[in-house]
């Protein structure tokens, strides 16, 4: 009866390590209110659409694509025009494109301003979104997030207006924490003299190696200084590294 019991009690022990060992990690709410995963049969196909209007590629992504535009973006487009359309320069239509690769799903949009007097574009706005299939797993998921505002450095002129209230703004949708207490550190870096921000890279947060080792949700946020020490790119990237 004893060898019965204990040939029990060890097999319901290795049943629980096992459990233990295939459970996954917990994703914290921040974490989860930023990615987006559902189960679907196929992948993508492969198509190449070029030229889009915005409204024609939101309808492809979510009508065709069966895919869910996050709150990042959706969020951010009102953003990005309040930061850069200005009374010096003219909306332009955006253009965007979607390009399938069986596996990869890539939405890509470009918001651009010309400038009234000479034409030229000194500010303007990239967004792309990726989204990966799993054909095992039958899994598809919102890989990667990434939204950049360019600002043209050479003049020493800044054509975005409020670029650091933009930045909270898009920093915030990415749900980072403690985002009060890491923006004053970070408003301190930017606001030093343009001397010491030449060539600068001024991260709010990088966590890309850290989160990939240990299977997290990475964000990169932050804004680059040209070599005169103005702005040049604010970036807003997230990376989804959780096990699916």
């Amino acid at each position: 009866m004893n060898k019965k019991l204990a040939m029990l009690l060890s097999i319901c022990l290795v049943l629980i390590i096992g459990c233990k060992n295939e459970a996954k990690p917990t994703i914290n709410a921040e974490d989860q209110a930023v990615i987006w995963q559902k189960s679907q049969e196929k992948g993508f196909g492969k198509f190449n659409y070029l030229d889009l209007t915005e409204t024609a590629a939101q309808e492809l992504m979510t009508e065709k694509f069966k895919v869910k535009l996050p709150k990042l973006y959706e969020s951010a487009l009102p953003i990005l025009e309040t930061a850069l359309q200005t009374q010096e320069n003219t909306r332009e239509e955006p253009i965007y494109s979607i390009v399938a690769t069986g596996n990869t799903l890539i939405m890509n949009g470009t918001y651009s301003y010309k400038d009234k007097q000479d034409g030229k574009y000194y500010s303007y706005a990239t967004i792309e979104m990726t989204y990966e299939f799993d054909r095992e797993k039958k899994l598809a998921w919102l890989s990667a997030q990434d939204i950049m505002l360019f600002n043209y450095p050479e003049q020493g002129k800044v054509y975005l207006n409020d670029p650091t209230e933009t930045f909270e703004k898009l920093a915030a949708l990415t749900n980072v924490s403690d985002l009060d207490k890491k923006m004053t550190t970070f408003k301190e870096q930017i606001n030093k003299p343009a001397e010491e921000r030449k060539g600068k890279k001024v991260r709010l947060e990088n966590s890309l190696k850290q989160a990939e080792k240990e299977k997290e949700v990475a964000r990169n946020l932050g804004m680059d200084f040209g070599d005169n020490g103005t702005l040049s790119v604010i970036r807003i990237f997230v990376k989804d590294y959780t096990e699916k």
